[in-house]
């Protein structure tokens, strides 16, 4: 009995063997024959990712231009192991082969994937298509990383490479307003965030002639908690921005260089660009603002080069973003409740109409108040869509906190400039109600398909990963888009100033 099983045992490993070796027979054939029909010929020794045996392609190749990401690689989606780390080798036999999409140099090449892995071992090389932009200029990398989602980062390009590789951020050594501490809160939380990470990043620079910007690191939340009367919040923060920006002015060359079109600031507290009012007025006209309230009926912020920031920060195994992903892979139909709005309902000029129209209704489950956090991540799962609706401000930190758990946003905010707006397409993943047709809530929620709500919550799952602070920061992360979108602001004429 032994032995018959040992000998059906080598049967089955031969016969494994034999179709293994006839499959890569067939490859190398198959890839001779595609590849034949171009200019010269080169030679190359590949072996399979197995191990059982190499071939020298003769190889007949258009070639292909790469992107370069550093430091970065594709977890999975292996398609061929290639015993060499020759990055030369490595682009012919990839421009080759119609299925390689990329290749890192460790010899791996992958037939789709994000480059979101961090790593020390390799970098990440990204094939071009061949597509052109208008002008006939070389194409970014027009491929979809790794989902079919319409917003730009389904078009991620060698302009982001080349932020990856080439922006700076010279960043102010700032007292004042030292003596007002931070404040940790979730909703708030952005500038002491971002100042942090930018600082521990490569992107810092300590040499001014290499900055593509300079920030001036502003902490509205702290300066305005410094007080407990809102209104005297508000005035410590505009006179503590106002100091920082003479001071830049007056001790340093970089401001006048440019009337500070090249500086950035930052304020993730609702008083958004209007910290600004008593500073140079250059700041608000020229400067870039990283800002929560972005809304384009209100004076202090500039579309043209503000930029609205992922609201909140919610990173750690107790967060939003975490706790919310299994929610995120839960299927439509396992969420029961039509739509939910959990806040001060009294609030602003929309949400008295929504509670007084709504609140009878069995499926729009209105909470006037506040949630212990246990019911409200349950109201999260459970709901197909979820209210954001303006309040004192268009902003509201249920957005990302939909987001973060599946539930697909109703937008009820007019003239509300998104987070990452221009790089995701809100229209992918979320509905918009004018405030002035609440009326018509049920009948536009009801009236999505449920091919559309699925399709919404499966590009919710794709986009999450751009609007999440991580710390540290993770290759396309909040923190990384905000920087994208920064970087395509960097075209700046400058006065010749020798720093």
């Amino acid at each position: 009995f032994i032995l018959v099983c040992f000998a059906c045992a080598s049967c089955f490993f031969s016969g494994f063997l034999l179709l293994r070796l006839l499959q890569l027979q067939f490859d190398y054939e198959s890839e001779k024959t595609r590849c034949s029909g171009y200019g010269s010929t080169v030679e190359t020794s590949y072996q399979d990712r197995y191990g059982y045996a190499s071939r020298h392609v003769d190889e007949h190749v258009e070639r292909h231009r790469y992107d370069v990401l550093k430091n970065v690689d594709v977890d999975g989606k292996d398609l061929l192991f290639v015993a060499t780390r020759d990055v030369a080798r490595l682009k012919l036999l990839c421009s080759a082969m119609s299925d390689c999409w990329g290749f890192n140099s460790n010899g791996w090449l992958k037939s789709h994937g994000v480059p979101e892995v961090a790593t020390t071992n390799a970098d990440f090389y990204v094939k071009q298509r061949g597509l052109r932009h208008e002008g006939g200029k070389p194409a970014a990398v027009q491929q979809h990383y790794g989902y079919e989602y319409g917003g730009r980062f389904g078009l991620f390009s060698a302009e982001y490479y080349d932020m990856m590789e080439n922006m700076k951020i010279y960043t102010y050594d700032v007292k004042i307003g030292e003596d007002m501490p931070d404040v940790e809160d979730y909703k708030y939380g952005v500038d002491q965030l971002f100042i942090t990470l930018l600082k521990n990043s490569k992107f810092s620079t300590h040499n001014p002639s290499q900055a593509t910007f300079f920030f001036l690191p502003t902490r509205c939340f702290a300066y305005r908690r410094s007080q407990q009367d809102r209104k005297a919040g508000g005035r410590v923060a505009a006179m503590t921005v106002r100091d920082i920006v003479d001071w830049a002015k007056s001790l340093f060359p970089y401001w006048n260089a440019s009337r500070g079109s090249d500086h950035v600031y930052i304020c993730s507290h609702d008083m958004g660009g209007e910290c600004s009012q008593l500073a140079d007025s250059d700041l608000h006209k020229n400067a870039i603002g990283l800002l929560n309230t972005a809304d384009y009926s209100e004076p202090w912020f500039v579309p043209h080069k503000d930029i609205c920031l992922p609201h909140h920060p919610s990173h750690g195994e107790n967060s939003l973003s975490v706790r919310g992903r299994k929610a995120r892979e839960s299927s439509s139909t396992e969420r029961t409740i039509l739509a939910f709005f959990a806040g001060n309902l009294k609030r602003g000029r929309v949400r008295q109409s929504i509670y007084s129209l709504w609140r009878q209704d069995s499926t729009i489950h209105l909470v006037h108040g506040y949630l212990t956090d246990d019911a409200y991540y349950r109201y999260l799962t459970t709901s197909k869509f979820c209210l954001v609706v303006r309040g004192f401000r268009a902003w509201s930190p249920r957005l990302l906190d939909a987001i973060w758990f599946g539930c697909v946003p109703v937008i009820i905010s007019d003239w509300y400039a998104l987070p990452l707006q221009g790089l995701i397409d809100w229209n992918d993943i979320a509905v918009f109600l004018p405030e002035g047709q609440v009326s018509n809530l049920k009948t536009v929620l009801t009236s999505v398909s449920p091919e559309r709500l699925v399709k919404m919550q499966e590009n919710i799952r794709n986009v999450s990963k751009h609007l999440t602070w991580n710390n540290p920061p993770e290759p396309f992360d909040a923190f990384h888009s905000v920087l994208f979108q920064l970087w395509t602001r960097r075209h700046i004429v400058k006065t010749q100033t020798n720093f």
